[in-house]
């Protein structure tokens, strides 16, 4: 019996497996699949659609826009407007007049095109700031703001100085190259008139698309807006007359009309945000 239990050992016990617990391998959680980040709506205003090009019918009469572009300036923005305008006019003038006595003229055309450039440097980095803040105030008056502080306004558009310095670089280098061929210069404000009044109302528009959609509108209702344009490359000469001060009475209109032009097409988001700069 011995021999049999011996012969029948035991079968040696087999360390016991501890469970090794997986860590179940699920399936690589995907990390939360970031959906497609939506684009990135625009500050105040949903982005602007095609359909917006689409429009039929509307209401373009540049008499009528002129007329309350002056009768805004007049009654409601005048001291807000020449304030603004006489300081951004001021810089400008001041770096000009430095610099036009540092370089004088060339007699070659090359050099003088290269001079007319870096005469225009330091007044880009400054009157993108201006035009913005007065196109703002303009965009507050059109949408029943009272009281605009022109303070307020010019800081205001100080946090959006990026996007406007460089929209204001862009269109000066496009007109600059533009007018050497030709009518180019003119050719590219025309497509480029609406670009500064639809940033200032959509910040976060950015320079580019701005341009774009501008040259779109400018494209797709061009015989109107070419009138637009006409009458307001008039008024600006008209105001060039009186030794450039008659400018500051008829470039607020100029702007009061692209303001017109912007709320026809593209419609104003300022009025549905409302703004803190004022005072209703």
């Amino acid at each position: 019996m011995a021999d049999e239990y011996q012969e029948t050992p035991a079968p040696a016990e087999e360390p016991a497996q501890i469970p090794v617990t997986q860590e179940p391998v699920a399936a690589p959680v995907a990390a939360p699949v970031a959906a497609a980040p939506a684009p990135a709506p625009v500050a105040g205003g949903p982005d602007i659609e095609d359909s917006v090009f689409q429009q039929t019918n509307l209401p373009f009469n540049f008499k009528d826009d002129a007329k309350q572009g002056w009768d805004l300036f007049w009654n409601k923005i005048r001291m807000p407007m020449i304030i603004t305008a006489v300081i951004f006019f001021l810089i400008s003038g001041v770096l000009y007049g430095i610099l036009n006595a540092v370089y004088p003229i060339p007699y070659n055309w090359f050099l003088t095109q290269i001079r007319a450039i870096i005469i225009m440097i330091p007044m880009l980095f400054v009157m993108g700031w201006g035009l913005g803040s007065l196109y703002k105030i303009v965009i507050l008056g059109v949408t029943g703001h009272e009281n605009i502080q022109w303070k307020e306004v010019i800081m205001d558009m100080k946090q959006h100085y990026v996007p406007l310095t460089e929209l204001y670089i862009i269109f000066q280098l496009a007109t600059q190259i533009g007018g050497w061929i030709y009518i180019g210069g003119l050719a590219v404000q025309f497509l480029m008139m609406l670009a500064f009044p639809l940033l200032v109302d959509r910040p976060s528009l950015g320079p580019i698309p701005a341009v774009k959609a501008s040259a779109k509108a400018a494209i797709t209702w061009w015989r109107d807006l070419l009138v637009y344009f006409v009458i307001e490359l008039c008024l600006i000469m008209v105001g060039a007359i009186v030794a450039g001060v008659g400018l500051l009475f008829t470039f607020p209109v100029y702007l009061a009309m692209n303001v017109a032009l912007v709320q026809k097409i593209f419609g104003l988001v300022t009025q549905q945000t409302g703004n803190p700069v004022t005072q209703v």
